[in-house]
């Protein structure tokens, strides 16, 4: 029963007379209803240090044996220059681990390690499970390459160039899989790990948002793969960023206005030439960002990334609504049109709107801990005005469905911030 359910259940059909006493009753249960998510949650989520290193030798057995590659299994496997830590996250199916290389920590991280069959290369291929490998039959590169850019169509709504085409294989792997295949003693074989490894990769939406968008400052540099898993650069995660500069009225206000400002400036970048189409991001909260050591805001979690194109066509493809709570994705707000029960497919809020509310004002959802609380008296009203704009469009559709955030408005708050830092 989800939580919702349960306080309704409690509030409907009961007498006036006894409301107080089934309203103590229905608080209780609800307290006790939520601590038990909350178990629930941090359970899924937990972490197994055991289970983790048991999965790293699990992948280098399957590469000793030939069946993964990648530039980091020989680190990881044989001379052991990729060391463990301990374990990050089991949420979700995603796995990270923080591992040491050399005197630096990096993460590694992959999603669904057991991976169905139905995702696997030798299904699309057509190979029954099972094959002998001897008797499998792999495409030529230019067969897979084609694959591959059909697939990252599908998943990522990819548009490249003819030039990026061509190399979209060694952009994904690192190197080129041809050259380093013709040094291999058994080409073949070499081959089907190759394609098997890289297919694999090209599954996981994540990796090949930020593979693909390396020259993008907020993005995570990728340091290599092994099999599914890849490596990143670490960051610090917002449960540390939060601790530095989130303390309530305590924290440093420059601090925070240099994380608000690298937001606003991503929010910038993501409606920019910088990409052929605009980007949309659906899941807004300060834990999916982290800071270099270089100071840099960097996106650590990119699931929930998508084009223009994609996002129209795929995610805000509704049909059969009744509200528009029905037609939202995440962060991102939707319409329903009540006449014909289908959403509008577009997007009625914006990045900027999502980004004041769920992360720069102080909200029930944030624990009140907006980065932008407790301004200096200078620009206190003018940015109490703005940030209320910015959350609560004028041009919003109704007063429960938040419209898009004007442009104008990120340009008043980045002049209003900087005010500050020049005083």
């Amino acid at each position: 029963m989800g939580l919702r359910r349960g306080v309704r259940l409690c509030l409907v059909g009961r007498g006036w007379k006894r409301i107080l006493l089934y309203s103590v009753g229905c608080l209780i249960a609800v307290a006790v209803l939520s601590q038990f998510v909350i178990v629930m949650m941090y359970g899924a989520a937990s972490c197994s240090n055991q289970e983790s290193q048991r999965l790293l030798k699990l992948l280098c057995l399957a590469y000793k044996q030939g069946s993964v590659i990648g530039t980091l299994c020989a680190d990881l496997c044989v001379q052991h220059r990729m060391t463990f830590i301990k374990c990050l996250n089991f949420k979700g199916g995603k796995i990270i681990l923080l591992m040491n290389s050399g005197s630096t920590k990096v993460v590694l991280k992959t999603k669904e390690v057991v991976v169905p069959y139905s995702k696997t290369l030798r299904h699309v291929l057509g190979i029954p499970e099972g094959e002998d490998q001897q008797k499998v039959i792999y495409p030529e590169w230019e067969t897979f390459r084609n694959m591959v850019i059909e697939e990252l169509k599908i998943t990522i709504g990819y548009t490249g160039s003819q030039k990026q085409n061509r190399n979209i294989l060694r952009d994904i792997w690192g190197i080129n899989p041809e050259n380093y295949n013709s040094l291999s003693q058994n080409p073949e074989l070499s081959k089907i790990a190759t394609m098997d490894t890289i297919w694999s990769l090209v599954q996981q939406t994540e990796f090949m948002v930020m593979k693909l968008n390396q020259d993008w400052s907020f993005i995570p540099e990728i340091l290599g793969t092994c099999g599914r898993f890849y490596a990143m650069e670490f960051v610090e995660t917002s449960s540390l960023l939060e601790r530095r500069i989130l303390m309530k009225h305590d924290s440093p206000w420059l601090q925070r206005v240099d994380v608000s400002m690298q937001l606003l400036k991503l929010v910038q970048d993501m409606n920019s030439s910088l990409f052929a189409e605009p980007l949309h991001m659906c899941d807004v909260k300060l834990e999916n960002f982290g800071i270099s050591k270089s100071g840099q805001l960097k996106a650590i979690d990119v699931d929930m990334f998508f084009k223009e194109r994609k996002m129209a066509n795929e995610i805000m493809s509704v049909h059969n609504c009744s509200s528009h709570y029905d037609c939202d994705f995440f962060d991102c707000k939707g319409w329903c049109n009540v006449k014909t029960r289908d959403c509008l497919q577009t997007r009625v809020n914006n990045n900027l709107q999502s980004v004041c509310e769920k992360i720069l004002v102080s909200t029930l959802r944030n624990g009140y801990n907006g980065l932008l609380q407790s301004p200096p008296l200078s620009i206190s009203t003018g940015l109490s005005r703005v940030l209320n704009d910015c959350v609560h469009p004028a041009n919003s559709l109704s007063s429960d469905v938040p419209g898009k955030a004007e442009k104008d408005l990120l340009e008043q708050l980045i002049t209003l911030l900087k005010s500050t830092l020049q005083s």
